[in-house]
């Protein structure tokens, strides 16, 4: 039940991923790549404009969003490395998560 749950939620982090990345050629242009896990110009664009709504964006903004982002993949690519990914707790987290958010998301659409 437990890699069930996990491949599915893959399945739709794998999706989101596709419908979020695909367009046009600067959505694909790559800034960064850790340890082989890419870092994208839109996803970097989209995590800046996040914070610069109370903000102004500036060039050490983006550097230091940037340097977040290899963080959260390094520390992302540790866990996994260690086998946190396949903790039965953690499994349940995501589960827990994805649930709320589906219902989240079918309140606001409704």
């Amino acid at each position: 039940m437990f890699r069930f749950i996990l491949l599915h939620i893959i399945f739709l982090a794998a999706l989101a991923a596709m419908v979020c990345t695909s367009g046009t050629a600067e959505k694909e242009k790559i800034v960064a790549s850790v340890n082989g896990a890419p870092i994208a110009a839109a996803e970097l664009r989209k995590e800046v404009a996040g914070y610069g709504k109370n903000n102004p964006i500036t060039r050490h903004t983006v550097d230091d969003q940037l340097k977040v982002m290899i963080e959260q993949r390094l520390l992302i690519q540790e866990a996994v490395k260690l086998g946190l990914n396949e903790d039965p707790k953690f499994a349940a987290t995501i589960k827990t998560y994805w649930e709320q958010t589906l219902i989240r998301q079918s309140i606001r659409h409704g």
